[in-house]
């Protein structure tokens, strides 16, 4: 969910789970350090039925800050960068796409 250092303090807003899906909503307070303090927020849904997953993040906060994102994955997928920032992942027997949405604009890339 968030990588846990000391100062993370993570906290479960919201936990449910159902025979149609499970959803997460936690947030930390890792950014309260921060001139300008910052919340993270994050909504991990799993849709059971149609099997797909939903991560929305929200930052709360003042002032301008710049956000990084990373997703790892594991040894042996290929992953690669298609229209839109869409990132796909695959072997030869699965398949995973990274779809953003946001208002913003997003600067994506494979390292």
């Amino acid at each position: 969910m968030f990588a846990l250092g000391p100062n993370v303090c993570p906290r479960v807003k919201r936990w449910e789970s159902n025979a149609d899906r499970d959803i997460l909503d936690a947030e930390h307070q890792a950014y309260a350090r921060l001139a300008d303090p910052v919340t993270h927020r994050r909504v991990v849904t799993f849709e059971k039925r149609d099997r797909f997953w939903i991560l929305e993040d929200s930052f709360t906060g003042s002032g301008r800050h710049r956000f990084e994102f990373f997703f790892n994955f594991d040894v042996g997928l290929e992953a690669g960068l298609a229209a839109d920032d869409i990132v796909v992942a695959h072997d030869q027997h699965s398949a995973l796409a990274v779809v953003p949405i946001s208002g913003h604009a997003l600067d994506a890339k494979i390292a």
